[in-house]
């Protein structure tokens, strides 16, 4: 369910959605004797709204915002695929959040536009997303999970008319790192974790022919 609008002369536009999803047949590790495989064995229930807001306070200046919140939890887990919380894991059982939902989302990407002369014009971007703290494996690896996020980018851009257009940036400009995905082998006394992409620059040029 969700409604859309639009205030002050067309200069604010708030759009708002809630939702609910009955996730059923989640694949997940389920012990067979020794042998662990992959089956549909887990059920869960996915809750939530998102907020956007797009306002434009004066010409050229444009500012999105949004906010978006998560509920995820399991509803049913077979007992085959239960793992119970210990010194290392949270563990998967009914009513346990699932991997990679973070609770909080949060974004505001200003954009300047200025006009330079004829058809040319300058465009400067921002960008910065806060993301609350997730799982990154199904079992919940403590030594896995993933904090909380803050990531800034940015660029500027010079269009001229409709021939070429160049554009110089920085992404993660705080050079934040964080792990993205993650695997416990916990009887091997191990734990594997790939890293975020660090700071990094760019630069692009586009032409049209």
């Amino acid at each position: 369910v969700g409604v859309k609008s639009m205030f002050l002369d067309n200069r604010l536009q708030i759009n708002a959605a809630a939702f609910q999803t009955d996730y059923k047949g989640i694949q997940l590790n389920f012990q067979q004797g020794v042998s662990p495989t992959i089956q549909n064995a887990g059920d869960a229930r996915i809750k939530g709204f998102e907020v956007e807001v797009v306002a434009a306070p004066t010409d050229g200046f444009l500012i999105n915002a949004s906010v978006g919140y998560t509920d995820a939890k399991y509803t049913a887990v077979l007992a085959g695929a239960q793992v119970a919380a210990n010194p290392f894991q949270a563990g998967v059982f009914p009513g346990a959040n699932l991997p990679k939902t973070p609770k909080w989302k949060f974004n505001v990407s200003p954009r300047y536009e200025l006009s330079v002369g004829g058809d040319a014009k300058v465009v400067i971007l921002g960008d910065w997303t806060h993301t609350t703290s997730l799982w990154n494996d199904t079992e919940r690896a403590f030594l896995l999970q993933r904090g909380p996020t803050d990531i800034v980018n940015g660029n500027i851009s010079y269009k001229s008319g409709n021939h070429w257009d160049l554009t110089v940036g920085v992404t993660n400009i705080t050079d934040e790192r964080y792990l993205v995905t993650g695997q416990a082998q916990i009887a091997g006394g191990q734990f594997y974790g790939t890293y975020s992409r660090p700071r990094e620059w760019f630069a692009r040029l586009g032409v049209e022919f």
